[in-house]
């Protein structure tokens, strides 16, 4: 008789069943590992912090006020904002310097806007003043970090009783894209805080740098 061939059951493998993740748990770890990368490439200083922009009053268009010696208030101006342009990027953030009246004013959307600018040559008279443009809470936060910081850092007073319809309706705070909170600062008098701005705009600079850090660390 021949032998019989003992039959081998294979039994098959299950494969292993794999659970999906709901979609909203898939969308928040997206979220944090994006999350993670944007934060890396800061740390890094491959991406900005954040995208401000920058108007030196007058700039490209005219003089602005003139004092009976010929000190230039755009003169004044645009010093300043090259040295808060530098040490904003020296801090992390992609800054442009915008002229006055700039095509790109117009619907410029960033996480900040500011205009810079100096009082007439009036002696006897000293301080800064300032007006904010944006949303709530952002419009009053970011005016009450510029006017602390820059008045601890300079030891200018706030002037408000000198502020004009001018500053009030500056023509950019109606160009831009509405969620672009803006700021027009008029950074002392050309007659009375003349030496510090003229002699010391690295302190001017300072002031309005550490008013954009407490506004952007307070959002």
């Amino acid at each position: 008789m021949g032998r019989r061939k003992t039959r081998i059951s294979r039994k098959k493998k299950r494969k292993p069943v794999k659970k999906k993740l709901p979609l909203g748990v898939i969308k928040w770890v997206m979220v944090l590992t994006l999350g993670a990368i944007a934060l890396s490439l800061i740390i890094l200083g491959l991406m900005p912090k954040s995208y401000v922009a920058i108007i030196p009053g007058h700039w490209g268009n005219d003089s602005g006020a003139i004092c009976p010696d010929g000190l230039q208030e755009v003169d004044v101006n645009l010093r300043v904002a090259e040295l808060v342009a530098e040490l904003l990027k020296d801090e992390g953030y992609s800054v442009k310097l915008l002229r006055e009246l700039s095509s790109d004013i117009k619907g410029y959307r960033g996480d900040l806007l500011i205009s810079i600018h100096s009082d007439s040559c009036v002696t006897g008279m000293s301080g800064f003043k300032l007006v904010t443009q944006g949303s709530e809470p952002e419009r009053t936060l970011l005016a009450q970090c510029l006017r602390e910081k820059y008045a601890r850092v300079t030891g200018l007073p706030f002037h408000p009783t000198t502020i004009t319809p001018d500053m009030e309706e500056y023509y950019a705070f109606h160009e831009i894209d509405p969620s672009t909170p803006a700021a027009i600062i008029e950074i002392g008098f050309m007659g009375g805080d003349r030496e510090l701005l003229t002699q010391h705009p690295d302190v001017v600079a300072k002031g309005i740098v550490e008013g954009v850090k407490c506004f952007f660390e307070g959002r």
